[in-house]
């Protein structure tokens, strides 16, 4: 049998009052008849070390109060607090604590009983916590008085009702509702990413977010991401890593588990109490004794077969009134051994006498065993001997409280029974170690009492009675909530509504497509309900003045300045890599961002295969039917922005700009025409045909003249580079800011044609010359749309993205087209509609 499960059955057993002679009467079966064994071997091993585990403390009070009930007359109250996470033996041990009926009054009164409890959070049934105990306890005492606490001081009311839909889908609980003493506040937000990676790269990016867009009013601290299981936190720990994020882990490595904590704390023990067989058989050999594993297991049997502690049974062989199958050396190892305990004993029970404390026993058998020494040369560099002083810092701090502790705690005198009184230095020790073994949630902080400002990742279960500004549940899906391997779905439905309640402001729940084995997930079953989804926003909120009152209101903290969160949210807009809404994942994983193919990659060096479109690894954020929105096209209703904040420039400062540019440049060159003689139609110089544009593209790495994209320099500003530019521009300004892009400067001053083609030919004619006085168009209000095309209309926008390539779309009546059609269908493709008519769009996969 593993011993997890083993050790698991056991307090099971025992959480309901059960011995071992019980448990045999459960079943002749082997697997019965095997935990039998081992239930009866472990208690005879606990009563040959003197000691108890945690469920035989409450066992060993029940059965003394049981024995001897004058030990509790003197209780006049009992308050429980947590009361829907008691067991069948607390329960018991609660109606023993109140069994005293005092005789001097005439109704034989009990004492009063008062509990605090939340059936709603009753999430610890796999430590038998028995949620049938409220009930219990109405019925077993009739005239109990039940108030119900309704108002909610910590949560939003928007995440306050999305909790109670989730906890009364249970029918089976009572009667309760949730008011709010908060504003309704944000809605929680529930998304769905595709993989575990892009629910934790998302998860990380809405943590950047929220902390950058607040001014300050939330830091990194005010952050937890809790679990329903820790295996769920790899791909999170990795993205929060990669961001430069710190974060802290709920439950991790304890200071009193480290080896050498673990070693001088077992010395104590063994000092304390020399009955310890656990702790005596972990430091026989350490430091080394040159004591064999054979040796060491002849004394273990030896010991068993005596039915003796085996502190006594190494006495007796140390001291010759016992012999043993061990050499001389390993005799001579056990000899010094006990004599370092045996004087650290003698030095113990003279405490009184002599002022000893605990720190000053520590450093003498410490100094006695040569400790710092072999820490340091069994792990050189690691710091061992600093957890050591931090050990006996610790000691020092805890001698004077354990004294007034041990004078307040001192047991009030009951007529009839007697009470032994702690005292003396062993009595502090006892004390002092059973602190620290009753110790959960002890951390190495190295001083200081301020919390880091580090994002919690905890479980779910040890979140419980804490709270956080804002929280993440990742995983919400079928088989982690409700977990696949829970045998009861209300408590998980519990389990999710206390992670639930445990934001006071902000609330997001997250699930993949597809888990980490890359199988299919659906939505938990309890956020899947009907009219469920009324209740969650699809996308983390937008943060405004607005947002920031109520999040200062929920939290009582003080709200920032609008200039300051004017700056702040200005600074971000600048940013290019920073998002300042929840944009950058659709918000159904399935849809795919709608690609603009005026964009290449110009990274790559090869062609991209037929059929398969460049990907768009420059192009920013564009608006789409898919819900994508650049980081410009946010509307902030907190307040109103100047266009130049926001990156823009109006129609008319961009001509006055690019006028004054067009003064100070270079004319361009005079366009020479060359025209072919091989017999066909005179051709522009650096234009190629139609059929040239869809061939293959030369593998060839382009120059970085000709390449601005990889090679940054070349790059004009990023304003000049997406400028919502005039309806008109004059040529020589156009010729500098065609310029570096790559363009051509005899192509600049080209002038679409006047009159349409009549012949089917794809070669160009010679253009007439541009008409320098034709009156411009008049300029439109406000900042003139930006164009991905340049269309031949009577009015020429300028193109929002300038290439080297330019596509067109050709308008008017009587093109003809010749007998290739070039990929565009030719049914329909009359004068004024059909194919022609449409956007121009190159052959390959669609989507």
């Amino acid at each position: 049998m593993e011993p997890a499960k083993a050790r698991a059955r056991i307090s099971k057993l025992k959480s309901g009052t059960a011995a071992p002679t019980e448990a045999k009467a459960k079943g002749p079966s082997v697997d019965q008849q095997e935990f039998v064994a081992i239930f009866t071997e472990y208690e005879e091993a606990l009563e040959t070390s003197n000691l108890l585990d945690y469920d035989d403390l409450l066992l060993r009070c029940v059965e003394l109060l049981k024995r001897f009930p004058e030990c509790v007359s003197n209780i006049q109250a009992v308050l429980i607090d947590e009361f829907q996470d008691t067991n069948h033996v607390q329960y018991e041990l609660m109606s023993l604590f109140a069994q005293h009926r005092d005789p001097k009054t005439p109704d034989h009164k009990i004492p009063s009983i008062t509990i605090v409890g939340d059936p709603d959070q009753s999430i610890y049934s796999f430590r038998s916590a028995e949620i049938k105990n409220l009930r219990k306890m109405t019925t077993q005492y009739p005239g109990t008085h039940v108030v119900i606490l309704e108002e909610n001081y910590r949560s939003s009311g928007s995440i306050l009702q999305s909790a109670l839909e989730v906890i009364e889908q249970d029918e089976s609980r009572p009667e309760k509702k949730l008011l709010p003493t908060h504003c309704i506040g944000e809605r929680p937000v529930l998304r769905t990413l595709s993989t575990p990676h892009k629910e934790a790269d998302w998860l990380v990016g809405e943590i950047r977010r929220c902390e950058a867009l607040n001014a300050g009013l939330l830091k990194y601290s005010d952050f937890a991401v809790l679990l329903r299981s820790a295996s769920l936190s790899r791909h999170i720990e990795s993205a929060l890593g990669k961001a430069g994020i710190p974060y802290r882990m709920v439950g991790g490595h304890k200071f009193f588990d480290r080896v050498e904590v673990k070693l001088v704390l077992d010395y104590l023990r063994v000092i304390g109490h020399p009955e310890h067989n656990d702790a005596l058989a972990r430091i026989i050999n350490v430091p080394p004794r040159k004591i064999g594993e054979t040796a060491m297991k002849t004394l273990f049997d030896e010991a068993d077969r005596k039915k003796i502690p085996l502190w006594t049974h190494l006495l007796d062989v140390c001291q010759g009134r016992s012999s043993s199958k061990i050499s001389a050396q390993a005799e001579r190892s056990l000899s010094t051994l006990i004599k370092i305990i045996l004087t650290s004993r003698t030095k113990l029970a003279e405490a009184d006498e002599t002022g000893f404390t605990i720190p000053d026993l520590m450093e003498y058998f410490m100094e006695r065993l040569s400790l710092k020494k072999y820490l340091e040369d069994k792990y050189q560099k690691e710091g061992r001997w600093a957890n050591v002083e931090e050990l006996l810092t610790l000691a020092r701090d805890a001698s004077a409280s354990l004294e007034a502790e041990a004078e307040a705690d001192a047991l009030a005198p009951i007529d009839g029974v007697n009470q032994d009184q702690p005292s003396g230095l062993q009595d502090l020790l006892t004390r002092f170690l059973a602190n620290v073994a009753l110790s959960t949630e002890a951390q190495d902080t190295k001083g200081g009492t301020e919390t880091p400002n580090q994002v919690t990742l905890s479980t779910i279960h040890a979140a419980k009675g804490l709270e956080w500004p804002v929280v993440f549940i990742p995983g919400a899906f079928q088989g982690s909530i409700p977990h696949s391997r829970a045998e009861d779905t209300d408590e998980e439905r519990r389990l999710l509504y206390v992670g639930m309640t445990r934001a006071k402001a902000l609330l997001y729940l997250s699930r993949p497509k597809k888990n980490s084995n890359r199988e299919d997930t659906t939505l938990s079953p309890f956020l899947s309900a009907p009219n469920m989804s009324r209740f969650f926003a699809p996308r983390g909120p937008s943060f405004t003045l607005s947002t920031l009152r109520d999040l200062s209101r929920i939290l009582h903290r003080p709200c920032p300045a609008p200039s300051a969160f004017h700056a702040v949210i200005e600074a971000a807009i600048r940013d290019a890599d920073f998002h300042v809404e929840d944009d950058r994942f659709p918000e159904d994983p399935d849809e795919r961002p709608q690609e603009d193919t005026s964009y290449v990659d110009y990274d790559k060096e090869t062609p991209y295969p037929p059929g398969k479109r460049a990907r768009l690894s420059h192009a920013p954020p564009t608006t789409s039917a898919t819900g994508f929105r650049s980081a410009s096209s946010t509307i902030f209703s907190a307040g109103t922005y100047s266009n130049t904040a926001l990156g823009f420039t109006s129609a008319r400062t961009a001509m006055a700009e690019l006028e004054a540019a067009a003064q100070t440049a270079e004319p361009p060159p005079e366009p020479r025409d060359k025209a072919r003689t091989t017999g066909k139609k005179r051709q522009i110089s650096g234009q190629g045909t139609l059929g040239e544009f869809f061939k293959p593209k030369s593998t060839a790495a382009k120059p970085a003249a000709t390449n601005p994209v990889s090679n940054p320099a070349t790059l004009p500003p990023k304003a000049a580079r997406m400028p919502n530019l005039p309806a008109r521009i004059p040529n020589a300004a156009l010729a500098s800011i065609l310029q570096p892009t790559g363009i051509p400067p005899s192509l600049a001053q080209r002038q679409p044609r006047k009159t349409p083609m009549r012949t089917p030919s794809w070669a160009a004619k010679p253009l007439p010359p541009a008409d320098e006085n034709a009156a411009p168009p008049p300029e439109p209000d406000g900042e003139a749309e930006p164009l991905v095309a340049t269309s031949f209309h009577t009015t020429t926008f300028q193109a929002a993205t300038l290439h080297t390539t330019t596509m067109v779309q050709l308008t008017g009546t009587g093109v003809g087209v010749g007998r290739r059609a070039l990929g565009l269908r030719s049914s329909g493709a009359g004068a004024g509609g059909g194919a022609l008519n449409r956007p121009f769009k190159p052959p390959g996969r669609a989507g």
